[in-house]
């Protein structure tokens, strides 16, 4: 539901990092487009959309990737650009050998 002081804005236009597809799922590798399928089964829909049609514009305009999190400093529709991390843990030994077990 939309609050009633929403006012939908246009993001301001950047010259940022874009996504290489131009319509439906981001991600060049079989594993890519998996683990963005499977962020987004848990992950806000809206908000999942408005990302991909961020990354496809050039909105994000400084991505990290580091051990254990990924960050982003976004252009929006407000003149202070925001920022986005995505964290995961790592996974044990034991996990490890599960999965390769299961493949």
């Amino acid at each position: 539901m939309t609050p009633p002081d929403f006012e939908f804005r246009a993001p301001i236009e950047a010259d940022g990092i874009k996504a290489r597809t131009k319509r439906g799922s981001i991600g060049a590798k079989w594993w890519s487009r998996r683990f963005i399928d499977l962020v987004e089964s848990f992950a806000d829909a809206g908000r999942m959309t408005r990302g991909r049609s961020y990354a496809r514009k050039g909105q994000v305009i400084d991505l990290k990737v580091e051990r254990y999190e990924v960050t982003a400093k976004v252009q929006g529709s407000v003149p202070e650009p925001y920022e986005v991390a995505l964290g995961i843990e790592a996974i044990p030994e034991s996990g490890w050998r599960k999965a390769e077990e299961e493949l």
